[in-house]
């Protein structure tokens, strides 16, 4: 599992992973607790590649997050 601002604690993480850990705390997001949706999107990618997972939940934030506060057109552009 692998959510907010964690970095992967995979160890056998491959290079994209660690990528994403370096770039994940330059990136602003605009709430102090959900991460934009890229990153959740390419973390569970790589995971799932790599583990050939038959079944997997990825629960996006940032959709919910903009529809909460009101911002609709950002919801609809984070679709």
């Amino acid at each position: 599992m692998n959510a907010g601002f964690e970095i992967s604690n995979d160890p056998n993480r491959n290079a994209k992973q660690t990528f994403l850990d370096e770039l994940q705390p330059q990136i602003p997001s605009p709430w102090a607790t959900v991460r934009l949706d890229a990153f959740t999107h390419h973390y569970a990618l790589e995971h799932i590649k790599r583990d050939q997972l038959k079944v997997v939940h990825i629960a996006y934030g940032e959709t919910d997050d903009f529809e909460h506060d009101g911002r609709y057109d950002a919801y609809l552009k984070s679709r």
